[in-house]
């Protein structure tokens, strides 16, 4: 007992407690918004410089929350590319929204890394959500969330290519 009741056994226990209330945390505040519809706006479109309409009407999309400082979102977001490039998910159906940082690191970031994704600026998306860690993936059918998580899953690439399918 001694042994166990270590420095460092305590450490670990304490922090998987905390990550234990924030996951709940954020399960329980992505579940309230599962079958809402989301309001139809204006988004910009990073790479065309254009606006377009998101969620976009009568499709099935999936958008990911992100943040250039997330090493979950990068792993995340490679994951949803080797998906895209095997052909499981159309590029058209993956959104990246990056709602923390300011529109030079996004541009920034975008130019390092040619993600086959759309990246938007989608206020009014974000301000109906109260994301609250990255990376939060949601898919979205005709404007109405099926499913809302957050951080990495082992099932969440499988469950990606399924939705869009």
């Amino acid at each position: 007992m001694k042994k166990f009741l270590s420095s460092s056994n305590i450490f670990v226990v304490i922090l998987l407690i905390y990550v234990g209330i924030n996951q709940y945390r954020s399960y329980s505040n992505n579940s309230k918004y599962e079958g809402k519809k989301l309001k139809i706006g204006q988004a910009f479109n990073y790479q065309e410089q254009t606006m377009l309409t998101f969620p976009p009407k009568g499709q099935k999309v999936i958008t990911v929350f992100w943040s250039s400082t997330c090493a979950p979102c990068m792993l995340e977001m490679a994951r949803l590319e080797s998906s895209v490039k095997s052909g499981s998910i159309p590029t058209s159906k993956i959104f990246a929204i990056n709602m923390w940082e300011n529109d030079k690191i996004i541009k920034k970031f975008i130019k390092k890394k040619a993600h086959p994704f759309t990246f938007i600026k989608a206020t009014h998306t974000s301000d109906q959500l109260q994301v609250m860690a990255t990376p939060s993936t949601i898919f979205i059918n005709d404007g109405v969330i099926e499913k809302f998580k957050s951080g990495l899953s082992f099932v969440g690439i499988w469950q990606a290519e399924n939705f869009v399918k």
